[in-house]
């Protein structure tokens, strides 16, 4: 599965000219990070090792728990989410560690199969940080406990960006 022309060209927009997606550099990695992170994302076996061995750089001191299904943080695959939750506490009190990690990629089967858009991807992956919020009013409280990152397979090369949810829902209506 690849990235059509018109994909690649959204992605590019929203790196470029929107500031939706960004390069992720070690200062705008929060500093409980470095106590480890919980990471959620896709189970998908052709990017999975890029986007953990990218994390595990990025966040080279810290203690990691990678929790993936299907679909990641994106398309339902956990369901009500209870199963998620429960992941996640349990990694985040027996690892004492303070920073969720939910990362989305493109191409996707899993949401691609469910008829999502990327614009559909990022407004699941910002829905999913807020519901993260909800149920650990802990990260809901300091900058940084949860943040979002996009990984991107563009055929040639794949990369992991930092994704804004502020900048999304500034330009989404565009995609629409």
């Amino acid at each position: 599965m690849h990235l059509t022309k018109e994909q690649l060209r959204m992605i590019s927009e929203l790196r470029n000219g929107l500031g939706v997606l960004s390069e992720i550099s070690t200062h705008k990695i929060p500093e409980e990070a470095t106590h480890g992170t919980v990471l959620v994302s896709c189970a998908d076996g052709d990017r999975v090792d890029d986007i953990f061995g990218f994390h595990k750089k990025c966040h080279e001191h810290g203690r990691h728990h990678l929790l993936t299904a299907a679909g990641g943080p994106v398309t339902g695959v956990w369901g009500t989410g209870n199963l998620l939750a429960e992941e996640i506490d349990i990694a985040r009190r027996v690892k004492a560690i303070q920073t969720i990690v939910l990362v989305a990629h493109l191409p996707c089967a899993m949401a691609w199969s469910q008829g999502m858009t990327i614009p559909d991807i990022l407004n699941a992956l910002f829905e999913r940080k807020s519901w993260v919020k909800q149920h650990f009013p802990i990260y809901a409280e300091k900058k940084g406990g949860v943040v979002c990152h996009v990984h991107v397979d563009n055929g040639k090369k794949m990369r992991t960006y930092h994704a804004c949810k502020d900048a999304w829902y500034t330009c989404r209506e565009k995609f629409q």
